[in-house]
């Protein structure tokens, strides 16, 4: 039998990978060969908490609007449609201020820009829009609050944002 160079080489490759993979996985901390730290009576205790240190900030879903007047508003697409929530200074869910809201947005398949009325949903907590918003979700979004019924509505905030969603 002759004696192939080729066949060698990747033999002693395998072999050499083989080894530094076991011994990246074994390591001196590994339960099978390092004694078991005694606890200290520092460590045995629980820690307290923190009186000073902060809950995390709670996270509004979708895009976060900080309003004008106070509070947050979170925008989002859900359920292939606008939804958009309110908040308060702490970042925490109340009921929407306002009666409703009013979206347009330019899109690329028609001349005109896309236009939809967001009303309040079962929870009260949002105004939601009963259309699909079609994707590419990349436009610039004209968002007016409302307050007030049909003649009598006045606009009572706006914002121009890049939407994302």
């Amino acid at each position: 039998m002759k004696w192939n160079g080729a066949f060698g080489a990747a033999m002693l490759l395998a072999v050499a990978l083989t080894v530094s993979l076991i011994a990246q996985t074994t390591s001196p901390s590994d339960s099978r060969t390092a004694a078991a730290p005694s606890k200290t009576k520092a460590q045995a205790k629980p820690a307290k908490p923190d009186p000073k240190a902060k809950e995390p900030e709670p996270k509004i879903p979708g895009m976060t609007v900080q309003r004008t007047q106070g509070g947050y508003l979170g925008l989002e697409i859900e359920e292939g449609t606008f939804k958009l929530s309110f908040y308060d200074t702490e970042k925490k869910p109340v009921a929407a201020d306002v009666t409703f809201a009013t979206a347009r947005w330019p899109v690329r398949y028609q001349p005109a820009a896309e236009r939809m009325v967001l009303n309040p949903s079962t929870d009260g907590k949002s105004l939601v829009g009963v259309r699909t918003v079609k994707a590419p979700h990349v436009f610039k979004l004209y968002l007016n609050l409302l307050s007030g019924e049909g003649d009598r509505a006045e606009v009572v905030e706006s914002y121009v944002l890049d939407f994302r969603g």
